[in-house]
């Protein structure tokens, strides 16, 4: 989408189109973790007697302290397309120098709400090069993931996560005719 709104006269402001979109997401992370039941959502397996057998875990919950934490889907309709697409407008907008603080606050605790691999992945690397201190997010990102309990958080998940795109890559290029 990039590439179309550079190509034509259109102007967009994407620092408001980042806010909305931020907002929503830690809005449907609250609604669907507090009022509104799994059974509910349209892409729910499962039906609302069954999830109460099954409970909230069936379909990509994580137990946090004992609170079954469901991810919210965003408008990318998959956690980890909404994470990036949330952090490849931020760093849109933070290459401008346009972004304020408040605004960069929100998008990232909307990616942290949004509980993907990817969007770490990616969040981390945000940090890493808009931040003014450089070692320093590297640092702290190794010593979470190093002493994490979770499997967003955790370096054999990271791994696992690296291997399989490096081998994807690979696959794809080797596949492609010269």
């Amino acid at each position: 989408f990039y590439v179309f709104f550079r190509q034509t006269a259109i102007n967009i402001n994407i620092q408001k189109i980042l806010i909305l979109i931020a907002v929503l997401t830690i809005a449907e992370a609250i609604a669907i973790n507090t009022i509104i039941l799994p059974s509910d959502l349209p892409n729910w397996p499962l039906t609302a007697e069954m999830t109460k057998i099954h409970g909230s875990t069936s379909r990509g919950s994580v137990t946090l302290g004992g609170f079954n934490y469901l991810r919210p889907m965003g408008f990318g309709g998959n956690s980890s397309i909404s994470a990036v697409l949330i952090l490849s407008m931020l760093a849109f907008v933070s290459k401008n120098n346009k972004c304020k603080l408040w605004v960069k606050i929100i998008s990232i605790l909307s990616v942290i709400c949004l509980y993907s691999g990817n969007g770490f992945i990616l969040l981390s690397l945000y940090i890493i090069l808009f931040s003014r201190f450089k070692l320093l997010p590297v640092i702290l990102f190794t010593l979470l993931v190093s002493f994490s309990d979770f499997q967003k958080l955790d370096f054999f998940y990271y791994q696992a996560i690296f291997l399989d795109i490096s081998e994807n890559f690979l696959n794809v290029i080797s596949e492609i005719e010269p």
